[in-house]
Parts: C-alpha cells; sequence; structure tokens
C-alpha cells in the first residue's frame, strides 16, 4: 500500500567504471587518490578501488584507512588471474552500483588484450556500466603520442567519456595550471584530442611529491599534517604545498563542468 504523502523513493545509483589509462608515472595513482579523498569528503561513499599494479599498490596502500573500499588485487601478474579479477571487480561494481576505479598501473599491453578477450566495453554496457576513461601523460613527445594513440586505436577508442590529465610534474616542470595548458595544447595531438570533447585536465607539479612518496605519505596525509611512520619529523612546508596543489587540481576538475567524469 502506498502511503499518501510518500516520497518517491530516489533511483539506484548508476555504476561507473573508471578505467586508468596510460604509462606509469605520469602521476595516476597520486591523482585518482586526490580525487577519492575529495569525493568521500563531499560524502560521496559509493566507491570502489581496484588496483590491480602488483608491481607499486601505491593506490591500495595510501587509501588503505578505507579499507571497505579497497578490492583485494590479483593473485598474480599472469592474463587469466587479471581477467578473474577484472570479472570480479565489475560484478562488484554491477551489483553495487558503485564508481570503481581500475588500476592496472602503467602496463600498456595488459588493457588491450583483457579487452579483446573480455570484450570489455559490450560486457560493460550490456551490464549498464558507464565507462569513464582517465588517461595521463607528461610532457614528453611519447607520452603524449602513448595516450594520442590509445585514443585513436585503442581498445576504449570508441568511449567518448574520456579525461586526459595533463602532468606538469613530467619532464618540464610547471606548478601554474595555465602553463600547464599553454604547453599542452600547442601540441597539435592534444589539440586534436580537446577538439574532439577530451576534457583536459591540468596536474601541476608538486615539489615534495617524491618526499611524499619516500615518507609513504599520501597529499591527503600532507594536508593532514600527519607524521610519517617512520616518526621522522614532517616538513612544515608539506601542508601548505599539498594545499596548494590539491586547491589548483580541483579547481581544473571543477572548472570541466563534468562531475559525471570523477568518483
Amino acid at each position: 500500500m502506498i502511503m499518501k504523502n510518500a516520497q518517491p523513493a530516489a533511483p539506484p545509483e548508476r555504476a561507473r567504471l573508471i578505467w586508468r589509462e596510460g604509462r606509469g608515472r605520469n602521476g595516476g595513482s597520486t591523482s585518482e587518490i586526490a580525487l577519492v579523498n575529495e569525493a568521500l569528503k563531499a560524502g560521496r561513499k559509493n566507491i570502489r578501488i581496484a588496483d590491480g599494479d602488483i608491481q607499486n599498490d601505491t593506490m591500495r596502500r595510501q587509501l588503505s584507512r578505507y579499507p571497505d573500499l579497497v578490492l583485494p588485487p590479483p593473485k598474480s601478474g599472469d592474463l587469466d588471474d587479471f581477467k578473474k579479477w577484472v570479472s570480479v571487480a565489475i560484478a562488484d561494481c554491477a551489483e553495487r552500483g558503485s564508481t570503481t576505479i581500475m588500476d592496472l598501473g602503467g602496463n600498456d599491453t595488459m588493457p588491450r588484450r583483457l579487452a579483446e578477450d573480455l570484450d570489455l566495453v559490450t560486457g560493460l554496457k550490456e551490464a549498464n556500466i558507464d565507462l569513464v576513461v582517465h588517461a595521463f601523460c607528461g610532457t614528453s613527445y611519447d607520452d603524449i603520442e602513448n595516450v594520442y594513440r590509445a585514443w585513436k586505436n585503442g581498445p576504449f577508442c570508441d568511449v567518448t567519456n574520456r579525461v586526459l590529465f595533463l602532468n606538469g610534474g613530467v619532464g618540464d616542470r610547471f606548478r601554474i595550471p595555465t602553463a600547464i595548458m599553454e604547453f599542452f595544447v600547442s601540441d597539435r595531438r592534444v589539440q586534436e584530442m580537446g577538439s574532439e570533447g577530451v576534457k583536459l585536465i591540468p596536474v601541476p607539479f608538486l615539489a615534495c611529491l617524491g618526499d611524499l612518496e619516500r615518507a609513504d605519505m599520501s597529499i591527503h596525509d600532507a594536508l593532514e599534517g600527519k607524521k610519517p611512520k617512520s616518526g621522522d619529523t614532517p616538513s612544515i612546508f608539506w601542508p601548505t604545498m599539498a594545499r596548494q596543489w590539491r586547491d589548483a587540481f580541483m579547481a581544473g576538475v571543477l572548472d570541466s563542468a563534468r562531475p559525471d567524469l570523477f568518483p
């Protein structure tokens, strides 16, 4: 029986899979961790972290404070283990209607092999899961060529929901987002991607990032003024530097006016 003044039930949240694309060491884990922390701070709890990088577990480690969000890693780097792991993660995403961030690290060949063997794009569509691609590149010619080729001919080349994170901290170092944009959009490949609807997000250089990584601390840890697990005294400059980086990075995310592309 329907009560006279009852409110209609809220529609279930639509599932999304955010697939990280691009080489390693281009700011993918750092940026995704920052996005997850900001999303959780804003009250968005239905997020899952599928970190399949068995060589570099940065995301699993730095988001371990949220154990309910982090999926176990694959058993090994074997293709069959990866296929099983991806299938389980996608089933979990569909069942929960979650936003699941899937990161295989800098593995250039595994996404293509998985996409071919599992027909990922079709499978996700039939499971009513929206696919979003997060590509990351540094300032070198090869980095840009890598993401450009993936956009042109990669396993997810037909996916229109795509973000290209332009890392001003790899190669040439740019702290100011406008300088990062000016550098990248001077490249015809980035121009082409942007003109075809790819959202371009600058990622500023953070001078203390290497120090934070060596201390096994995230940018969020620095913002909170946490001490390294080693017990060493953290730099008094880390919280300020981390806040400035976070504010500049998130300004680009907000300016995109596409909340559907982020956690």
